[in-house]
Parts: C-alpha cells; sequence; structure tokens
C-alpha cells in the first residue's frame, strides 16, 4: 500500500487511525452534519488505493477523472461510499470498533490480546460489549469472557483510593481476562486475552502519583489531544505494568482458579510461539 500511495508512512497511518472527526464516521456518523463537515475540509480520513485493486496488480493515476472532477469529496459529502470503488476512504476505526477486535476475530484468530484503553470511567465496558454484539450477529462468533472482576477492582479502588492493599492480593490481577471465543462450525476454541486501562495501587510510584493528581487517569477524555511528558509516560507504564502482569507466570497452589488455569495455558502457549524470546516472560 505504501509503495501505491506515496503519502502514507508510518506516521500518517498512526494520525489516520486516531482520525476522531471526519464526514463520514460509520455507526457514529453525524446525518445532515456530515456534509457540512466535508465541505468546511473538517475531515481527518484519507482517500486510498482500494486494496482489492492493489492485490490484483492496478494501480489508480493520480489524476483520474475522480480526482480532477473531485467526485470524491463529493461522494464523500453525501455519503455514498462503496468498496468496489478505484480508491476507499480510510478513517478512524473506533467509529466501528474502538479496540480493534472486530477484525481479528473476521479473521477467526486463535490468539488475540486486546488492550482496552477508551474513555471508561464508569467501567462499562461499552466498546467491548459493542464488538460481542456485532461479532454474534455479523460472524456467528461468541465470545466467554467475564470482565466483572476487572470492573470491581477498579471501581474499589476509586472508591478508597488511599486503602492500602497488600501486594500478593488477587484484586492487583485484575487488570486483565481471560476468555473463550466460539467460532462457528470450528471445533476448536480460541483464545482472547482482554487487558483494560485500570489502576489496582500496585503500579509504579510515578503512576499513583499521577493518578492522585489528577483522579480521572486513566480515563481522560479523548478531546485532551495535546498529552505532556509526564502524562504520555503515565499511560505508557500503566500499559506496560498491565501487560506484565497478564503475561507473568503464577505460582501453582493446591487450589487453581479456572481463569488461573486459562492464563497458565496462555503463558505456555506465548512462549511456544516465541521461541527462546518467549523465555523472558515471567
Amino acid at each position: 500500500m505504501a509503495k501505491a500511495e506515496g503519502q502514507l508512512d508510518l506516521a500518517a497511518a498512526a494520525a489516520i487511525s486516531g482520525a476522531a472527526i471526519s464526514s463520514s464516521m460509520g455507526r457514529t456518523s453525524l446525518g445532515l452534519l456530515g456534509p457540512t463537515l466535508a465541505l468546511l475540509n473538517l475531515r481527518l480520513g484519507f482517500w486510498l488505493p482500494n486494496p482489492s485493486g492493489i492485490a490484483l496488480g492496478k494501480r489508480p493515476s493520480r489524476r483520474s477523472w475522480e480526482d480532477i472532477l473531485r467526485l470524491y469529496l463529493l461522494a464523500e459529502a453525501t455519503g455514498q461510499l462503496r468498496s468496489d470503488s478505484s480508491r476507499v476512504y480510510i478513517t478512524d476505526g473506533g467509529h466501528i470498533d474502538n479496540i480493534g477486535l472486530y477484525q481479528l476475530l473476521k479473521r477467526r484468530c486463535k490468539l488475540i490480546i486486546v488492550v482496552d484503553a477508551e474513555a471508561d470511567a464508569g467501567m462499562n465496558f461499552g466498546a467491548f460489549t459493542d464488538v460481542q454484539r456485532f461479532a454474534r450477529i455479523d460472524l456467528g462468533v461468541r465470545i466467554s469472557l467475564d470482565w466483572r472482576p476487572v470492573r470491581d477492582a477498579a471501581l474499589a479502588r476509586d472508591a478508597n483510593r488511599t486503602k492500602i492493599v497488600p501486594p500478593e492480593s488477587d484484586l492487583h490481577l485484575r487488570h486483565f481476562a481471560v476468555g473463550k471465543i466460539l467460532y462457528e462450525n470450528d471445533p476448536v476454541e480460541g483464545i482472547l486475552v482482554y487487558v483494560k486501562a485500570s489502576v489496582t495501587g500496585d503500579e509504579p510510584d510515578y503512576v499513583l502519583d499521577y493518578e492522585r493528581r489528577y483522579p480521572l487517569f486513566p480515563h481522560e477524555s479523548t478531546s485532551d489531544q495535546f498529552f505532556s511528558e509526564e502524562q504520555m509516560e503515565a499511560y505508557r507504564a500503566l500499559g506496560f505494568h498491565a501487560m506484565r502482569v497478564a503475561l507473568r507466570e503464577r505460582p501453582h497452589t493446591a487450589e487453581i482458579k479456572a481463569e488461573d488455569s486459562m492464563q497458565a495455558s496462555l503463558v505456555a502457549l506465548l512462549k511456544m510461539r516465541l521461541g527462546n524470546q518467549g523465555q523472558e516472560i515471567k
């Protein structure tokens, strides 16, 4: 794709993936306001050559009639977007699925790791439940995952942030949940590792200090598009900590809970797939 579209590089792809506002925003489109946004050039999406055409060896001319007559802008303003046109309109994936899970389910992946970092102060898990519904309706895929312990741990922390939780407490494991993916007409179950942006109290000191000073963390509004260095580091460190907790091995005890068994199987599977690099997962 980068060869077919010279303007597309890593920075452009990252910017497109975060195009929070556009004249065409999937299921969140703004109706009659769409043409207004397009004509005012409040459009953060990007027109790219249709991947299906590239796969067939076709490369649209940069000076096609659609370019000359600005028919792409007209199609965008009126919402007449087609998947079979020579160019397709790419915008923020969050306008359909805010956590990037749907397309992986569509590919019938057997191991999926999802990080949900949407602004969800109420811990309602709206993005995840939306994808569950889409997957069931569109793909016939069922997801069996209990996210309530993650919610309960985060809300307990919000209710009393001064409470000291012992390091060995299971609450510190509630950054994530492991579930099953049941594909239609496929006897082999998939594994879903769902990591949620949440604070339990065992994070690095500077992350907890940032949370103390900014109580909305880690669910600050996406309207804040200019993160400070400290803010960016707090989110990065929290994500690193949550993933490390999710992927580290747990000591075996006499009583093994179902989720512990699934998590242990996950770590073993990851080590097998990563080879020697997997030995670093601890």
